[in-house]
């Protein structure tokens, strides 16, 4: 993988049930690289990672994120974090929003558009430096972000990081952070867990990173 490029698997249609995550991405693994052994680890926070059959840290790093029947997986040669997310309570929208950002960070005249990069994009930091929800949401202060633009600079607790907001289905957001820029490959996928199959569809024909 070359530097400052990642590969976003996304598998859609998938029965998200607990673990689902971790087992999807043992069974990506074993497609992409069947000639090593690479097992998936979490930290504390459980943030995964990926090890070698040694039991040493690989070159590789990795951030889960589901929502509805979506499932994406990112790789990535530095530390990253997604997060991916569907309007399900549009009704709780406003109150949810005031309650998750600081009184001095919020917009006026707040879209649904808005609100789903304002969260995914506060938990795809908490991914980034593999803190829990307990964090609380309201304590991420946000300066610099455009509602306008997909791939911009944004200072996030007094760092500088880079995000990327996109659509891998219908209606959602995305939201990829890192501390340097990335280059996004995104690939569709199949996969079947019971089986330990994983495929990319057949209009991806190149699915290694």
């Amino acid at each position: 993988m070359s530097p400052q490029q990642a590969c976003l698997y996304v598998f859609n249609e998938l029965a998200i049930a607990k673990g689902v995550g971790k087992k999807t991405l043992a069974v990506l693994l074993k497609y992409l690289y069947p000639q090593k052994i690479l097992r998936v680890k979490t930290c504390k926070s459980g943030k995964p990672f990926i090890v070698d059959e040694d039991g040493c840290a690989s070159h590789l790093y990795v951030s889960i994120s589901h929502s509805n029947s979506t499932l994406v997986i990112l790789l990535a040669n530095i530390e990253c974090g997604i997060d991916i997310e569907f309007m399900r309570y549009p009704e709780k929208m406003l109150s949810v929003y005031a309650w998750v950002t600081h009184p001095e960070d919020r917009v006026e005249n707040l879209t649904a558009k808005e609100f789903l990069r304002s969260w995914t994009l506060k938990e795809a930091w908490l991914k980034l430096k593999s803190f829990g929800l307990e964090f609380g949401l309201d304590n991420i202060r946000v300066e610099g972000l455009n509602r306008f633009y997909e791939q911009q600079a944004i200072e996030i607790n007094q760092e500088l990081l880079h995000a990327q907001f996109f659509s891998v289905a219908h209606s959602d957001q995305t939201c990829v952070l890192s501390e340097e820029p990335l280059t996004l490959r995104k690939i569709a996928m199949t996969v079947d867990t019971q089986t330990g199959l994983a495929m990319p569809k057949l209009s991806d024909k190149e699915s290694e990173p």
